[in-house]
């Protein structure tokens, strides 16, 4: 989530170094919360993120 040019990332408040990281966990928990949501799976990709320089965090999902 982006909210004002700023990750909404809890972890990504506390940790100093590897917060790009935190993306892949974010498109592990969507892949799961979206594959539900259709019942059936779905590709998520991280297409831009604020924690990785980008001005938002966006997120492709694909069935």
């Amino acid at each position: 989530m982006f909210f004002g040019e700023v990750c909404s990332c809890p972890l990504a408040k506390e940790l100093v170094r590897s917060r790009e990281g935190l993306c892949f966990c974010t498109q592990g928990e969507d892949r799961i919360l979206w594959s539900r949501l259709f019942a059936k799976p779905v590709d998520i990709e991280i297409v831009e993120s604020c924690l990785r320089g980008g001005k938002d965090c966006l997120i492709k999902i694909g069935c």
